[in-house]
C-alpha cells in the first residue's frame, strides 16, 4: 500500500488511507456500493482506491506474476467511476534483491493503471 501511496502522489494524486480518518476503516469490501456505504458511515468524502491483489509471486526464473484488481469508486452514491485488472509478469530485479523486486513490479502495476 505504501508504495503504491508513493507511485500515485508522484503523479500528483493526494492519497490517504482510510483508516487515518477512521480506525473501523482498515479494511473495506472490494464490492463498490458496500465499501461506499461504509466510507459515508465513517465520514469520508471523494473517491475510494480498491484494489485487490490475486497473485503476486516471485518466479524461479527470476520473474514476479502479478494479477491485481482495481477499481475507483465515488463514496456519495457507490458509483463505480473506473476499473482496471493488471495481469503480467515481470522480470525481477537485476540486483536479485526480493525487496527491489517488490518496488519494481509495484512501479509497473502503477505504470499499467495510469
Amino acid at each position: 500500500r505504501a508504495s503504491i501511496q508513493r507511485e500515485l502522489e508522484q503523479r500528483k494524486v493526494r492519497v490517504r488511507f482510510p483508516e487515518e480518518h477512521d480506525a473501523r476503516l482498515t479494511v473495506l469490501p472490494l464490492g463498490p456500493e458496500a465499501a461506499a456505504r461504509i466510507a459515508r458511515q465513517g465520514g469520508l468524502e471523494g473517491s475510494l482506491f480498491l484494489s485487490e491483489i490475486r497473485r503476486w509471486d516471485a518466479e524461479a526464473a527470476g520473474l514476479m506474476r502479478l494479477w491485481v484488481d482495481c477499481k475507483l469508486v465515488r463514496v456519495a452514491d457507490g458509483a463505480l467511476l473506473w476499473e482496471r485488472s493488471v495481469q503480467k509478469v515481470v522480470p525481477a530485479s537485476r540486483s536479485g534483491n526480493l525487496a527491489d523486486a517488490h518496488r519494481d513490479a509495484v512501479q509497473e502495476v502503477v505504470r499499467e493503471l495510469f
